[in-house]
């Protein structure tokens, strides 16, 4: 029996309106692929070819036509003086010598969208090999760049260095945004985008990605005392409910539950109007679990 390959590489938000499935090989047909969320009968909204930089800006390159496009965005290296320094690509298709001094491999500037971006476009035949072609970012005092974290093409070679990758079937032009029919509910279990076509179906649950990483609370953290009440905080912005628990015996003979409220993404708030120093306490936290945690 032939193996079925699959169709789906990955998929996670970007927004709690928006997402983006990575397909397994570039999409080449002018028509949609069959995507649904959560049950085949319910078709992805505003299903679109993502912007090549979208992949390139964590995965370093994308193509376009006969040239592959090494790209680095500024802000992910912020210890580094570019303008100054400038930055190289170097991998197995120059033997590693980005060629300090010279045009030949250094990336030049480009600002997209207020974003400071270093650009490079090479010939698919200058770096394309037999499969997967390893790479790197170098500044131009000879620094290794390090990858960034989540891109889904990182290698690592003998030595234990991490290094990105050329996929010659993974160039950009497989991923699709979306939005989703609600807005993203983080207590709640993991949502999936489905491929259902001619009777075969698979999916992908959708992860987090970058965006949850960057959930923020503007709320202090922590337990303070604030108008002769004591505050607690937690940021918690995967849970469906979170309870206090606070008790001074130490066999919790006297210990007294109290409901947390949300108060906004992440933060969950409880206010008891005593004086709690040197009180214990401690949380019941409830949600789904991540189905990747095990």
């Amino acid at each position: 029996m032939s193996r079925i390959q699959r169709r789906i590489h990955s998929a996670h938000w970007t927004s709690s309106t928006s997402g983006i499935v990575s397909l397994t090989r570039d999409w080449t047909k002018s028509d949609p692929p069959p995507l649904f969320w959560d049950n085949p009968g319910q078709p992805l909204e505003q299903l679109q070819k993502a912007p090549l930089r979208e992949f390139g800006d964590v995965s370093g390159y994308y193509t376009q036509g006969s040239m592959v496009t090494f790209c680095l965005r500024a802000s992910r290296y912020p210890n580094f003086d570019l303008e100054r320094c400038g930055v190289y690509v170097a991998g197995e298709f120059n033997g590693w010598d980005p060629g300090f001094g010279g045009d030949a491999w250094r990336l030049a500037e480009l600002i997209n969208d207020g974003q400071q971006y270093y650009v490079l476009d090479v010939p698919k035949q200058l770096c394309y090999g037999r499969g997967k072609v390893s790479f790197k970012f170098i500044s131009g005092r000879g620094e290794w760049m390090e990858v960034p974290t989540g891109a889904p093409n990182i290698t690592m070679d003998a030595d234990g260095n991490h290094n990105l990758y050329i996929h010659p079937h993974r160039t950009g032009h497989h991923q699709f945004t979306f939005r989703p029919p609600a807005p993203l509910d983080h207590s709640s279990g993991p949502s999936r985008v489905i491929w259902a076509e001619d009777g075969y179906e698979e999916s992908a649950h959708m992860m987090p990605g970058e965006y949850l990483h960057e959930v923020d609370s503007r709320y202090e953290q922590g337990v303070f005392f604030a108008d002769g009440n004591t505050v607690f905080r937690i940021f918690a912005p995967r849970a469906s409910s979170v309870r206090l628990s606070v008790f001074r015996n130490p066999d919790h003979s006297d210990a007294v539950s109290h409901d947390a409220a949300r108060v906004d993404m992440g933060t969950w708030e409880a206010v008891l109007p005593q004086d709690c120093d040197g009180a214990y306490y401690f949380y019941y936290i409830s949600g789904e679990p991540d189905p990747f945690s095990n």
